[in-house]
């Protein structure tokens, strides 16, 4: 179970990420909750406790 839901949250995190950079968010977008910076932050915190493998934040290209 915990493999499911870390593989889960990196899936969000990636796709997340991948938006930003592109900088496809749109003003209806900021309503979905893995585009919130406090949501991202959760994520990484809790990846890392389920793997504990430490997330470097973006950097850009």
């Amino acid at each position: 179970m915990q493999y499911f839901e870390a593989y889960w949250l990196l899936h969000e995190l990636v796709w997340s990420g991948a938006r930003m950079r592109a900088g496809g968010i749109a003003d209806d977008d900021i309503a979905h909750r893995w585009l919130l910076p406090e949501t991202i932050d959760r994520g990484v915190a809790e990846f890392q406790t389920a793997t504990g493998i430490r997330l470097e934040p973006l950097k850009s290209a």
